[in-house]
């Protein structure tokens, strides 16, 4: 199954995305800016390409929830959001 998901050319083309792992209500969490930024760039990459997607969520830590960075790298971790940081 997993090799026959790196032959689709939206893995290949790194056209895929994955949204941060929390419970759901979506639109009352804290977090459901960064679901929409994860679905702008991978929907319109173009628009968005000034935007580090790694930078941008570690700044979003950091200004919501007022921690240091490494304590918003542990954050980006937990919430499964590693693959943006390359």
């Amino acid at each position: 199954m997993i090799a026959d998901l790196r032959q689709m050319m939206a893995v290949k083309n790194r056209r895929v995305a994955a949204l941060s792992f929390t419970p759901c209500n979506c639109d009352k969490r804290l977090k459901y800016p960064i679901d929409i930024m994860v679905m702008a760039k991978t929907a319109y990459p173009d628009r968005f390409f000034d935007i580090d997607l790694a930078d941008w969520l570690i700044d979003f830590y950091r200004n919501v929830y007022g921690v240091n960075e490494q304590t918003a790298e542990k954050l980006r971790a937990v919430q499964w959001m590693d693959w943006t940081y390359r």
